[in-house]
């Protein structure tokens, strides 16, 4: 769900600032029921994350610039200590809090590499005799909703053509052509939340309340239940996997792809990695580490014990682990088969990492933030 509050209840354990990154082995394996704390931290490190903006580090920029020689360094735009910030998709989004009502200040757009501000436009209209409005901000097919009213209760950040997908009061999937103002209910069983929107705009993934999935094609405009899918699975437990497919976990824990098209799956007959769902296991031998693709039975082997690191997991291509102990970084690209080990910053500092466009990287010690070409990383 993508709406600008829906995380305004969740708050950040204590513990998490002195967790022990060493305790986490990538060895074992958890049923869903018992993964939110690695789930809660997934979710900070891949789709949204709060936090006060800080002063300039030049110690942490020194470093980055150390490790990443040559390569041009982007400084994300800071804003005064009191604003709050959350990266949502491609957004960056600054904001206060007043009478516990989250005000926008700014928005940000990531652009080549940058986030760009973009000036706030506003839309209101009114369908079946009641109204609606929303403020947003919008980059091609790329759209932002906030501080919306009435009949819209929340919108997907991907637009198809001039539509934008919404989630309406009485919970229904629905559509808004912003140049017409036309509004259409896609779904009409007020039982529609949760949605998901895949990015070639062909599918979206719609949750009946924890009853069962379903996913509604944009192109032939039907509506069709996914037997396959946990009904319970949250947003970081599946992930949309090249054009058409779906990779998530079924009743039994494991692994599955189903094909969006035709409703298929496959069962991998193994419980992947979490804490966002993969097709990868890890081994452990000899002092390397080795990760196995059990869609294509591809591995790539690793010159490191990654036994006792931390580790996060983006796009089913990008793994990326972490150790206090250690002092190290390990950024792998599992389709280019490449791997770079860094030196970690030189304090014991919680780093943070953002994929965007999936081909940059937003690296943050949750005082800096910064952005650098992840191609440019291996090279």
């Amino acid at each position: 769900m993508n709406k600008f509050n829906e995380f305004d209840n969740i708050k950040t354990p204590d513990d998490w600032k002195t967790i022990n990154f060493e305790q986490a082995s990538l060895k074992n394996h958890y049923p869903i029921a018992s993964h939110f704390v690695m789930i809660g931290i997934c979710l900070v490190l891949i789709f949204s994350s709060f936090g006060i903006v800080y002063a300039y580090n030049e110690e942490f920029r020194s470093w980055l610039q150390e490790q990443f020689q040559g390569e041009k360094i982007e400084y994300i735009p800071q804003m005064h200590e009191n604003k709050m910030w959350e990266l949502d998709g491609k957004f960056l989004v600054y904001y206060h809090e007043k009478n516990n009502l989250k005000i926008v200040d700014e928005v940000y757009i990531f652009i080549d590499g940058k986030f760009v501000k973009k000036e706030v436009m506003h839309k209101q209209g009114k369908y079946k005799l009641q109204d609606y409005s929303f403020d947003y901000v919008r980059y091609q097919d790329q759209i932002f909703t906030f501080n919306e009213k009435g009949f819209f209760a929340y919108s997907l950040h991907l637009m198809k053509d001039e539509l934008i997908y919404f989630g309406s009061t009485d919970n229904n999937l629905c559509s808004l052509n912003m140049k017409t103002g036309e509004v259409l209910e896609i779904t009409s069983d007020q039982d529609s939340v949760n949605f998901a929107i895949s990015p070639n705009r062909k599918y979206i993934l719609i949750n009946k309340n924890d009853k069962y999935w379903t996913v509604y094609n944009t192109d032939k405009h039907t509506e069709k239940k996914i037997n396959e899918m946990n009904p319970y699975a949250h947003n970081e437990e599946y992930d949309f996997f090249g054009e058409h497919n779906l990779i998530t976990y079924d009743d039994d824990e494991e692994t599955v792809i189903i094909n969006l098209e035709t409703l298929e799956a496959k069962s991998l007959n193994e419980t992947c990695l979490y804490p966002a769902p993969s097709s990868f296991t890890v081994d452990f031998y000899d002092q390397q580490t080795t990760l196995h693709n059990h869609i294509d039975g591809k591995k790539i082997k690793i010159n490191e014990n990654l036994e006792n690191y931390r580790y996060s997991i983006f796009q089913n291509r990008y793994i990326i682990f972490d150790s206090f102990l250690d002092k190290k970084i390990v950024f792998v690209d599992f389709k280019e088969q490449k791997y770079k080990v860094l030196e970690y910053f030189g304090k014991e500092e919680y780093l943070e990492y953002f994929i965007v466009d999936n081909q940059y990287l937003i690296i943050n010690n949750t005082q800096d933030y910064y952005i650098m070409s992840f191609q440019n990383i291996f090279s």
